[in-house]
């Protein structure tokens, strides 16, 4: 599913929170960016025009701020706020919008899937604490000549590029990596972590290793999925 701009919606009845589209009630995902870098800092899923779904909030360096589990427009699952740092700030549990135990049996909770984009549920009482973070054994880096140039890159166990290493330079005994991230599970941070452990370390280093003192990383920012007019069947 292709996410459409946050901004195109119509909002006609801001009292029954009916989202439009073109017209007509929207089901699908929209997603939001910052405004300098243009990386996705948004994203919420709808269904006939109510949110639904996960809404989830991102600085622009990745950092999770926000997750609201939604359905037929109220809190349905968890909801949860994060410090600027990184840090919880808060971490509760709804059902149809009140606060409510995770232990009793309610509707599933819907999720959107952030690789591929699709709603996806998980039985009720599912996500009382924050996903973890992705291990580094979920991802491989990978070298790839390409004319007389080598490309490097960090794919994901499904073969999805995540990370697109732009290049390498040796300034005096400084390495400076430039990158682009190409995924919402994880920020910039995570993806320096990635490029040391699977790019530097188990591909490349050896050409560096007695010539480079530090590392530094600098995030390109890059749309993590393209935006294409919506169209429903």
């Amino acid at each position: 599913m292709i996410p459409i701009d946050f901004n195109e919606l119509d909002l006609s009845n801001p009292g029954y929170a009916d989202f439009f589209y073109e017209g007509r009630l929207f089901s699908g995902i929209a997603c939001e960016r910052d405004r300098d870098t243009g990386v996705i800092v948004g994203i919420s899923g709808f269904e006939d025009g109510w949110q639904t779904g996960c809404a989830r909030a991102w600085s622009p360096s990745g950092i999770l701020l926000e997750e609201t589990f939604y359905r037929v427009g109220g809190f349905h699952g968890p909801r949860r706020l994060w410090h600027p740092d990184g840090t919880l700030k808060s971490n509760d549990y709804f059902a149809g919008g009140e606060a409510h135990p995770p232990q009793d049996a309610a509707s599933p909770v819907v999720d959107i899937d952030l690789d591929e984009m699709e709603f996806v549920e998980h039985p009720w009482g599912w996500g009382k604490e924050p996903a973890p973070p992705p291990s580094l054994d979920e991802f491989r880096g990978f070298k790839r000549s390409e004319g007389d140039k080598e490309r490097y890159g960090i794919k994901q166990t499904n073969g999805r590029e995540v990370v697109h290493v732009e290049s390498l330079q040796l300034q005096e005994r400084s390495l400076l990596v430039d990158y682009q991230r190409r995924s919402l599970r994880f920020s910039d941070a995570f993806a320096s972590r990635l490029i040391q452990a699977k790019i530097l370390e188990d591909v490349c280093m050896d050409a560096y290793r007695e010539r480079v003192d530090q590392v530094a990383y600098r995030s390109i920012p890059t749309k993590l999925v393209d935006v294409v007019p919506y169209s429903s069947s």
